[in-house]
């Protein structure tokens, strides 16, 4: 099961490779993928989920 979950995670990073989060809902009328955005960061630091740094407010 953990195999299937990690290949999930990797087809979500490469799908939105800028967000910072990705919420997804699974029922039994199919599925939601919510990823989240931030660009304008200020007084914190925040990766997406690839990695990178998100820019910080200037």
């Amino acid at each position: 099961m953990e195999e299937k979950i990690q290949v999930v995670h990797e087809v979500l990073k490469s799908l939105f490779p800028d967000a910072v989060s990705i919420e997804v809902l699974v029922n039994s009328e199919g599925i939601t993928v919510a990823p989240h955005f931030k660009t304008n960061v200020s007084g914190f630091s925040m990766k997406t989920v690839t990695g990178k740094w998100v820019q910080k407010a200037k």
